[in-house]
């Protein structure tokens, strides 16, 4: 097996396609934009992309442990964990500089700042607040660093313990009261006469279902024992129309609760939070393994499906999520994420104001264009890695 699958890399570049224009759709009318993010009904391009990061991280790294060790394992992680967290650093010190000076900026963009935006950039670096746009890294940093301990369990065989450890940190989530402590402490620490508060956007004991999840599978891949011949099975076709089902009734669900009237009362609070996204509610999760396995079908028995237009539908499915473009997008997630963040606040402050909400094409045509520029820090960041490499090889002949 590859050290790393293109189809997850591409898999990675379409979240990241969808996340940048679910987020631009929060700054400019685009239909596109919210179909494609969780306000619709939809899982959003956020889960995914937890997961898959998970994933990959479980199949490299993974194969780093199965193949040179605890320590190397551990001194690779490293590496990659002072990485993110130098950008995040970067990001945290950009994001508070400009976002004072930037015009036209909605509130729900600068009321992480609270009333003391150095204040707020500390906290955000120590990964203890967010800020909008970036919050999924720090949740992503706090990931890794328990990444080398976990993936050392599923080694030796504890998979238990760690589903286990993983199921009791998610129940906690759901309760409400990592929540309420953090409030606690913000209220006992004065960071409420700042308009400022502990914790995450995305709660991470929530949220670490999709990550340690993926990392599970990312290191069963590397071991070489992911049968997947059961898709290509009629049992698989019959769990296919109840997944099916599923998304279709989260679906309609999602959107009843989102518009429904308001003499709903209790009932319409207690819907939603069946659909709780910060938390990641257990119907949220449900539906998200509903669309990975109806994903999983398409891409592994749809080719070979009798039906040709199934069949037909699979091909071309592959042959998108393989394209260079994506893997390429995927290969620099990173660098593709910090910019879809700065986009965002960029797009709001200087062509938001420009767009007029009749027009939606035109709308919708500068949300597109917006969304190509990511390749733009993709293409950057290749020809830097590019260049690193040659000055690392010409020494040697010197």
């Amino acid at each position: 097996m590859a050290m790393r699958i293109s189809i997850f890399d591409g898999i990675r570049g379409f979240f990241l396609i969808s996340m940048t224009m679910g987020h631009l759709s929060f700054v400019a009318p685009s239909m596109i934009g919210r179909n494609l993010h969780h306000t619709s009904g939809f899982i959003d391009a956020a889960q995914g992309f937890v997961a898959f990061s998970g994933l990959i991280i479980g199949l490299v790294y993974g194969k780093r442990l199965l193949s040179r060790g605890e320590a190397e394992m551990r001194r690779a992680m490293t590496g990659r964990v002072l990485m993110l967290l130098r950008w995040s650093i970067a990001l945290c010190v950009a994001f508070v500089i400009t976002i004072p000076l930037l015009p036209n900026l909605p509130a729900f963009l600068t009321s992480p700042l609270g009333e003391a935006p150095i204040l707020a950039g500390v906290l955000a670096i120590a990964q203890l607040t967010p800020i909008w746009g970036i919050d999924i890294l720090a949740l992503y940093i706090v990931f890794m660093l328990l990444t080398p301990a976990v993936l050392i369990a599923l080694h030796k065989g504890r998979w238990r313990a760690v589903a286990l450890c993983s199921f009791g940190f998610w129940v906690l989530a759901q309760t409400g009261l990592s929540t309420v402590w953090m409030q606690m402490a913000s209220t006992f620490i004065g960071l409420d006469e700042f308009s400022l508060q502990l914790g995450a956007y995305l709660n991470r004991l929530g949220w670490q279902v999709l990550y340690f999840g993926g990392l599970a599978v990312g290191f069963y891949m590397a071991q070489d024992r992911l049968d997947v011949s059961f898709m290509r099975t009629r049992a698989a076709l019959h769990l296919l129309w109840p997944s099916l089902a599923l998304i279709g009734v989260f679906y309609v669900s999602k959107i009843i609760i989102s518009q429904g009237p308001s003499e709903w009362g209790d009932l319409f609070e207690i819907a939603a939070l069946s659909f709780d996204r910060l938390d990641m509610s257990a119907s949220r999760i449900l539906v998200f393994m509903a669309y990975l396995y109806v994903g999983a079908w398409v891409l592994i028995a749809g080719p070979q499906s009798r039906f040709p237009a199934i069949a037909a539908s699979a091909r071309g499915l592959l042959q998108v999520l393989n394209s260079p473009a994506l893997v390429f997008l995927g290969q620099h997630a990173l660098q593709v994420f910090a910019w879809q963040a700065a986009l965002v606040y960029l797009f709001a402050a200087f062509i938001s104001p420009h767009l007029i909400g009749e027009y939606l094409l035109f709308s919708e045509g500068a949300v597109v264009l917006a969304t190509l520029t990511i390749f733009i820090p993709a293409a950057l960041n290749s020809r830097f890695q590019a260049l690193r490499k040659r000055q690392k090889f010409v020494p040697q002949f010197q």
